[in-house]
């Protein structure tokens, strides 16, 4: 005999597993920016729900959901979770990830060259 509930908490199981999971539309890739360019790095995800979508370099966060966790004030959000930075400089080269917060995170990453003029 199945224990009290259990048809209950099965289908619900069922239910969070159909559940669409997030996917990204967008992809890794290798940008190339003069010094001064306004750089975007693109992260569209599919059936974002309610995952968070987090914007790290390294180990720092600079953005998680909508809220800017870096102070620095060149960068933001635009257009729903591409990262913008302003004004370019040398130092902005490097690795970007976007990462869906999951139980199994997800994450592409953007490689950033820096050329100078």
């Amino acid at each position: 005999m199945m224990p009290a509930g259990y048809g209950l908490r099965s289908e619900a199981a069922s239910q969070i597993l159909n559940k669409a999971e997030p996917l990204f539309i967008s992809r890794s890739e290798a940008f190339k920016f003069a010094v001064g360019d306004t750089i975007t790095l693109p992260c569209e995800v599919a059936s974002p729900g309610t995952y968070v979508l987090a914007w790290k370099r390294g180990i720092a966060i600079l953005t998680a959901g909508s809220v800017k966790v870096t102070p620095d004030p060149r960068v933001r959000l635009v257009n729903g979770y591409s990262l913008q930075i302003r004004d370019a400089v040398p130092q902005d080269a490097g690795d970007y990830i976007c990462q869906i917060a999951m139980l199994d995170p997800r994450e592409i990453t953007h490689s950033v060259e820096i050329l100078g003029k």
